[in-house]
């Protein structure tokens, strides 16, 4: 379940990613496939460049005897469970609040969640020694807010408000406008999105593959993706 949950959040990313590009690309009245590439260069620098690492553990690729066989393929499960949160979700969180100015980490970060991406922010917020509010639903599992209070400790403040995630997502903005802060969105931003394709960042070097191809696979995507409309939803 949490490897589904996972590819539905990664799908999720590269949805609104790919919203972000039209709506740069119709900003400036851009009508030449030049521009695709050059945007997408911009989202595989952030990813390269992704700094992870000082909260987050390079995971194991491990052979899944199980699955391939039932697809005769030679199935592999990137192991992001083995995370200090037990999700992918620390990347993201910690590549977007690591790359605030300092005036932003001074006033702190919110962010709305009722899970693994709660607990990411909660972590890099203690160990980059800011501020964070966590605004959670009212429904959430008692053990998710204490595991988010372990993470955070001191820096940071659960706040339990509403009946469902739209509500606690309202309070959330509510408190950014009034105090100013970030919002540390869980996957609606290019820091984040960028943290999180980290996890497939050393995947060539794992499986041996062509660093090369595998670069040219992810830009042929997003052209395909952008000009066509497809829906990978």
């Amino acid at each position: 379940r949490e490897i589904l949950y996972g590819i539905k959040a990664m799908r999720r990313s590269f949805s609104v990613s790919l919203d972000r590009v039209r709506s740069w690309r119709a900003s400036r009245s851009l009508a030449s496939p030049d521009c695709i590439p050059a945007v997408a260069s911009e989202y595989l620098v952030k990813i390269m460049n992704a700094n992870v690492y000082s909260v987050a553990h390079e995971t194991p690729l491990n052979y899944a005897p199980t699955l391939s066989a039932s697809t005769g393929n030679k199935v592999h499960l990137k192991r992001e469970d083995t995370q200090p949160c037990f999700s992918f979700k620390i990347r993201g969180a910690y590549n977007r609040i690591n790359n605030l100015s300092p005036e932003q980490r001074e006033r702190g970060v919110v962010t709305c969640s009722a899970g693994n991406h709660a607990q990411g922010v909660a972590m890099s917020a203690n160990a980059l020694g800011i501020n964070a509010t966590i605004v959670m639903p009212l429904a959430t599992p008692q053990i998710k807010v204490d595991s988010v209070r372990r993470l955070g400790g001191e820096r940071v403040e659960v706040v339990l408000h509403g009946e469902n995630f739209d509500a606690a997502s309202a309070e959330a903005n509510r408190r950014v406008e009034k105090n100013n802060q970030t919002l540390i969105h869980p996957f609606n931003d290019p820091d984040v999105i960028a943290g999180q394709v980290s996890s497939s960042s050393k995947l060539p070097y794992c499986m041996k593959i062509n660093v090369y191809v595998t670069l040219r696979c992810f830009l042929f995507l997003l052209y395909f993706t952008f000009y066509t409309g497809y829906n990978w939803s």
